[in-house]
């Protein structure tokens, strides 16, 4: 499904609800992946609230500490840059790549996971809809179906009083064993025919051995 029948389907079962989602370049709400590779993933939101969103605060959840953010940019979409209203953990000026410890926001000290805490650089200003920022995560080196949600949502309008109705959206992640080189098959390839002809090359031995009349005793 894509993104813009998705968000169609949210705004005509919620009408007047704050929706965000994550989402790839190429599906919503899912995505394969190979193991240890990285995943660019975009946040999204979508309201008929009116009149926007003006602040936003939400945490990305990660399955375990075994994920990492490798990339973060807010600024491209109009957040705040390091100012007093950005409070995002780690902010996109940060270092990366940083690993998702059950440390890095302590909202749910048990849960690995990161945080949007902005408003818009224009204070005062709202969208009803837009992308809030691009990231990408490494994502862990065993294979697996892995879920990444919103385990804390809050939107706020222009005076920074907080709206109702906000609802996170699942994100479904499979990560898939890596697949062998080219290189790699075609000598297994190799070896394989070369046991099959060591076996038949035996059994022929064998074969010819068993067939040789026996020498008869002269006396």
């Amino acid at each position: 499904m894509t993104l813009a029948a998705v968000l169609l389907s949210a705004a005509t079962l919620r009408a007047g609800s704050i929706d965000v989602f994550l989402y790839t370049t190429g599906d919503l709400a899912a995505a394969t992946v190979t193991a240890g590779s990285t995943l660019p993933l975009y946040t999204w939101l979508s309201t008929t609230d009116s009149p926007g969103v003006g602040g936003l605060f939400y945490t990305v959840e990660c399955p375990d500490t075994s994920w990492s953010l490798a990339t973060r940019d807010y600024v491209t979409y109009g957040w705040q840059d390091g100012t007093l209203y950005d409070r995002c953990t780690p902010s996109d000026s940060t270092i990366f790549p940083v690993a998702i410890t059950n440390a890095l926001f302590n909202l749910t000290p048990s849960t690995a996971d990161f945080t949007f805490e902005n408003s818009l650089a224009d204070f005062g200003s709202t969208i009803t809809g837009g992308t809030i920022e691009t990231f990408a995560l490494v994502v862990p080196n065993t294979p697996g179906v892995y879920t990444l949600h919103f385990g804390a949502l809050d939107a706020l309008d222009a005076a920074g009083a907080a709206l109702t109705g906000d609802v996170g959206h699942d994100f479904m992640l499979t990560v898939a064993g890596p697949v062998p080189e080219p290189s790699a098959v075609l000598l297994l390839g190799l070896a394989g025919v070369a046991l099959v002809g060591q076996h038949r090359r035996r059994r022929g031995h064998a074969a010819v051995h068993r067939a040789r009349p026996r020498r008869q005793d002269p006396h």
